[in-house]
């Protein structure tokens, strides 16, 4: 009997092992199964699958250490032209410099016109309000006739400069080829053309090109070995003791020269205009002669008023002179300071050039420094 039995657990284990262990009850038994199956249905990792993830994780890390690798060796190379840029930069700076003139000079020069200026034009005022102090004193009580002698002189002044302004006209016509020039006129009209071709030459030069210096100054010299009024013109304008054949005309000095010479020969003019050979000639002439009579009368009516008419008449006499002086180192002033700002120009965008350079070559030395970090 019991090997029957045996025998028919043997044939239906799978049918009997359920209802032996509580398959059907809804408690642990049910629990179990649950578990058992969840273990089995959890996937298996393709090892095929993960070697490649591997390979290609690998594969993106190298790719990233070669970029960075590649970026150093630019950087580096960069480093090395814009350091070469720097050398090149400091080269074309310091020869521009050597082409300028000096700022050290220049600022003293200017310093001193600007001392001179004050001091001319201080005196000048002084000399003016003095003036107008000791006009009242010396018309002392003669003031109805004294203004009397003023408004008859103001009137013959008008008169003479109506006069004057034919001779001017001649002056114009001359200009435009309706009249004949006189030598003076021819001059100045020389001069003109002188400053406007030295303009002309020397534009590289003034910006500070060195190598334009020396072609500037032959340039010039040529044109005015054309013509012979132009050599006596630039004669006149150079400083006692220098020559045309060995004066390098591409300073800034000789315009200036030229500035004064022109005011020299355009006070000349108008004395010569005075005396042109015309029409007004005469009248002019008798003229002066009336308002000489006039003035002296006029200075004779002030000293028996009473007053320092001794000082009223030298400031009087000297007050236009000191003008043109203060006048004449004004301009002065302004061209050389006009000079002294073109200098400071050129050495603000030289600073400038540099300072863009450093900055990329420290720019990219901290990129470099971070990418050699990274690679380590």
């Amino acid at each position: 009997m019991r090997r029957i039995l045996l025998g028919a657990l043997l044939v239906f284990p799978l049918a009997t092992l359920p209802v032996g262990c509580g398959g059907d009850s809804p408690g642990g038994g049910s629990s179990g199964g649950g578990d058992s199956a969840a273990v089995k249905s959890k996937p298996k990792l393709d090892p095929a699958e993960v070697a490649r993830k591997r390979q290609a994780a690998l594969k993106m890390e190298e790719d990233a250490r070669d970029a960075l690798r590649k970026e150093k060796t630019d950087l580096s190379a960069e480093l090395v032209e814009l350091k070469k840029t720097k050398e090149s930069l400091e080269s074309k700076h310091e020869a521009e410099r050597i082409g300028l003139p000096d700022p050290m000079k220049l600022r003293r020069v200017v310093r001193r016109l600007i001392q001179d200026s004050a001091r001319k034009r201080s005196l000048y005022e002084t000399d003016r309000e003095r003036l107008e102090e000791l006009e009242k004193d010396v018309k002392g009580s003669a003031t109805a006739e004294i203004k009397e002698l003023e408004s008859r002189i103001a009137k013959k002044e008008r008169e003479f400069n109506a006069i004057l302004s034919g001779a001017k006209a001649e002056r114009a016509n001359a200009e435009l080829g309706i009249a004949e020039e006189t030598e003076v006129q021819k001059e100045i009209r020389t001069l003109r053309a002188a400053k406007t071709r030295w303009f002309r030459a020397t534009r590289e030069s003034r910006r500070g090109v060195k190598t334009a210096r020396t072609a500037a100054s032959r340039d010039f010299k040529s044109w005015v070995a054309e013509d012979a009024l132009r050599g006596v013109i630039v004669a006149k304008a150079l400083p006692e003791g220098k020559s045309a054949d060995g004066y390098d005309f591409s300073e800034l000095h000789f315009y200036l020269y030229l500035e004064l010479l022109e005011d020299r020969l355009e006070r000349v003019n108008v004395a010569e205009e005075k005396k042109a050979i015309s029409e007004n000639e005469k009248k002019l002439v008798a003229i002066e002669a009336e308002l000489d009579v006039l003035n002296e009368t006029l200075a004779e009516k002030m000293t028996a008023g009473g007053g320092s008419l001794e000082e009223y008449t030298d400031i009087k006499q000297r007050l236009p002179s000191a003008k043109r002086v203060v006048e004449g180192l004004e301009r002065q002033l302004g061209q050389m300071r006009e000079a002294f700002n073109d200098v400071d120009k050129i050495a603000q965008r030289q600073a400038e050039e540099v300072e863009q350079v450093d900055t990329d070559i420290e720019n990219k030395t901290a990129r470099l420094a971070k990418v050699r970090s990274k690679l380590r």
